[in-house]
């Protein structure tokens, strides 16, 4: 989870972290039969520190079948802040031999 002081802000990555929870359960990588992945950030920022006006901030995952076996299929999710807002967050759930 990510802390931030200002309440406008705090309202704001909770609907990012929402936005994160709903871009994996309707994942395309769900499509492809498999049950219940979990995403395990493979790199990242760090999550504590300011975040500058118009900075992205992008993760990668990694995706992981219910033996934890990592699938080879890839997640990336990016989001910009922009004064007191976060937004343009999009995801892209890659499947093995798939790219977009």
């Amino acid at each position: 989870m990510i802390f931030f002081n200002s309440p406008k802000l705090k309202k704001n990555v909770r609907r990012m972290e929402l936005f994160l929870l709903s871009a994996l359960v309707f994942s395309p990588v769900l499509a492809f039969g498999q049950t219940g992945p979990d995403l395990v950030i493979s790199s990242g920022p760090d999550i504590s520190g300011v975040l500058e006006v118009g900075q992205e901030i992008k993760f990668s995952a990694d995706v992981l079948n219910q033996g934890d076996q990592n699938t080879g299929n890839s997640f990336i999710i990016r989001f910009r802040v922009d004064g007191k807002k976060i937004h343009d967050a999009s995801s892209e759930a890659l499947a093995r031999g798939h790219t977009r």
